[in-house]
Formats: structure tokens, sequence, C-alpha cells
């Protein structure tokens, strides 16, 4: 079986693969102060909740946007899963044409994402990835990787908000009845979750011009149900998106 690490800025995803199947998911915070023996003993305990003895795992690939823990998770899974986990970057086989765009400075989840849209989905696509920031990766219909977009996430735009307006407080992102606001939550809402939405829409529409083409939108991360909620323009969601791009990164890179 396969073990696929993404480390993400708010929360870490695991995923056990027997083949293409996801057979177990696992989802924690992010802890920058955890040390290689902390996150070891949280990956065991996280395995046996899910009944997957470590010997069990036979191979590991990672991806981390965290680089303060990359170091210390592989050393976790080596000492504990006992592998050396593949971890994702530019110099990896990704099957992708990059045109003009320098892959050394895409990050890891990045390249698994559109690795696994034009695998999964096919060409021309964009992915949305909203989470801490919210990207937009552009594949061409030849399935060249064209570019793309980070945003501030809804949640990050948000803190800051709150952060530099003394008079305002943290808000639940549910969505106001109407766009003008009658209270100042919903105000707050209107312009965090109505505008956040309005922002990917208006990215779409200009990436589709900019495209002349029709392309496939494929929706992921921690906050994308709550946008594609609130629009037509998201055609799929796939939560496993990334780590499904780990495990394809895996099979285009054998040990």
């Amino acid at each position: 079986m396969l073990l696929a690490v993404d480390i993400g800025n708010s929360a870490v995803k695991l995923c056990v693969f027997r083949q293409s199947k996801v057979v177990a998911r696992m989802r924690v915070p992010t802890d920058l102060a955890c040390t290689a023996d902390e996150l070891g003993s949280q990956l065991n305990k996280l395995l046996a909740q899910s009944e997957i003895r470590p010997g069990a795992i036979d191979r590991v690939v990672l991806c981390s946007v965290v680089p303060a823990l990359t170091a210390p998770f592989v050393k976790a899974i080596h000492q504990y899963v006992g592998y050396v986990p593949l971890v994702v970057g530019p110099q990896l086989a990704t099957g992708l044409h990059f045109g003009s765009y320098d892959p050394t400075t895409l990050g890891a989840d990045r390249i698994a994402n559109v690795v696994a849209a034009r695998e999964l989905y096919g060409a021309p696509a964009v992915v949305v990835d909203c989470g801490t920031a919210t990207n937009l990766e552009v594949l061409g219909r030849d399935g060249t990787f064209m570019g793309g977009v980070i945003a501030p996430g809804m949640v990050t735009a948000f803190d800051g908000l709150v952060a530099k307006a003394a008079q305002l407080r943290r808000i639940g992102l549910e969505p106001p009845p109407h766009a003008i606001g009658t209270s100042t939550v919903e105000c707050l809402q209107s312009g965090t979750l109505l505008g956040h939405v309005a922002l990917v829409e208006g990215l779409l529409a200009r990436i589709r011009a900019e495209m002349q083409d029709t392309p496939r939108i494929v929706g992921t991360g921690g906050l994308i149900d709550v946008v594609a909620a609130q629009t037509t323009h998201i055609d799929v969601v796939d939560h496993d998106l990334t780590v499904q791009g780990l495990r394809l990164l895996a099979e285009l890179n054998p040990a």
C-alpha cells in the first residue's frame, strides 16, 4: 500500500492507497512545533485508528508547502514506517510540459494538482484550490501547464482584515441572505464569502478569455465546498485531487 502525505499550511492530509483506491483518510492540524518523534507517534496512532499496520505500507510519497516540517516528517516516516518518502519537487518526472513557466518555482501541491487534473479529468482544465491560499492552475488543450494564479485564501484575507480593523470581529462562513447586508455581520459575510466567490468567478472568466477555450473547472481544497455552493462555475469537486496527484507521481517515479 502507498501512503500519501500532503503537508499544508493549515492541515496535514494523509491517505492510504491500495493501488488507485483510497482505503483510509486522515487529517490533522499543521503544528510547526512538532518534533520528528511526536510526528511519528501521531502517525502511528492515525494508522492504528484506520486499522492499518505500518508494515503494510510499502511506499510513501510526500509533498510539503511548509519547509520547517518537511525534514521532521521525512525522519518520522523513515523511523516509524521504515521507508524514506519520495518528496515531490521539480526534479521528479511529471509528464508535464511547462512552456515558459519555470517548474523550479512551482509548489509541490500545485504540481500534484496539475498532474491529477490532467490524468483524471483531461485537458484543457483549470484547478481551483481553495485553502490558506486560493490557487488556480491552468492546463492548455495540449496538456501544457500554462501558469496560474495565487491569491489570499478566504479565511486568510478575512483574518488580515480583522487584524487591522479594531471594530470588526470574527464571523462564521455562512452565506448571507442577500449581497446587500443589513447588519455588520451580513456585510462581512457578503464581502468575505460572496466577495471571494466573485474573485474566483472573475479570474475564471479572464482565464477562459486568455485561453480562448472552455476548460473543465476542477475544485479542491479545504474551503472548496463553501465556494462551490455559491457558484455554477465549478464543474467537479475532488477533495482527493492532491493526494491522487501524489499517487500518480509515485507511479511516474518508481523506486
